[in-house]
């Protein structure tokens, strides 16, 4: 059945989904309120919603309604013999949000936290982790990556991140993009396969960003396929 929440009938509807769900998350008024990014005196609005009231008709509501809906989904196929952690996910602390529970990083991130959490189950769900875990890396070796801004990258353990080297409008300068499995939000570098030790001394990598270490820079833009000479040389943010 499809709910169409421009209606009272599906709003009404989804109240009532919502509010089951929060019992079986065993959510508190507080957790409950943050969820639906309700404010500190919205209590009432909260009750309204219990007693069986359609949901407003306010589009960031129903998009976090639905985005709850959505997770809870995800959680019972992906752990479909596992109640207890289906039902807990949302308040057990977890290293992908930055070593708090779902809603605590909701708590902190607002709608982009939910939208993070959302996001990171539906890619479990889809069967896209197939890609090398952090504890696996090498410290300073370098990866061939998928990120949002590079294809190589060189570990670097201490910062959870991979050492690339950015082009942005005929700049090109050192960046460190975090690990996928490391922060939801942050984190966009999946690595695919170990390419060869950097001859970097793992110190020199640590603070190569901050010393704007032109030889790492030159030697992750040659793995990466970029030529140096199609910068000048004033277009290097070094």
């Amino acid at each position: 059945m499809t709910l169409d929440p421009r209606t009272i009938k599906g709003r009404t509807a989804l109240s009532k989904m919502l509010t089951k769900l929060f019992a079986l998350w065993k959510l508190n008024t507080r957790d409950q309120m943050v969820l639906l990014g309700l404010g500190e005196n919205s209590g009432a609005r909260l009750t309204t919603y219990q007693s069986g009231e359609p949901l407003d008709d306010n589009p960031d509501l129903l998009y976090r309604v639905t985005s709850l809906l959505s997770i809870h989904r995800s959680l019972r196929t992906l752990f479909s013999r596992n109640r207890e952690l289906t039902y807990n996910w949302m308040t057990t602390p977890n290293s992908v949000f930055e070593g708090q529970s779902p809603v605590e990083f909701v708590r902190k991130y607002g709608l982009r936290g939910l939208g993070g959490a959302r996001g990171y189950l539906h890619e479990e769900l889809n069967g896209q982790h197939n890609y090398i875990e952090a504890e696996h890396l090498k410290d300073g070796h370098l990866y061939h990556i998928n990120a949002r801004r590079a294809n190589r990258g060189i570990w670097i353990k201490e910062h959870e991140s991979f050492l690339i080297s950015r082009v942005k409008i005929n700049h090109v300068y050192l960046f460190e993009e975090m690990h996928f499995d490391l922060h939801v939000l942050m984190g966009t570098a999946k690595p695919l396969k170990e390419i060869e030790q950097s001859p970097f001394a793992i110190d020199r990598l640590n603070s190569a960003c901050k010393n704007r270490d032109k030889e790492v820079l030159d030697y992750l833009m040659a793995n990466s396929g970029i030529d140096p000479r199609t910068f000048k040389k004033s277009e290097f943010i070094l």
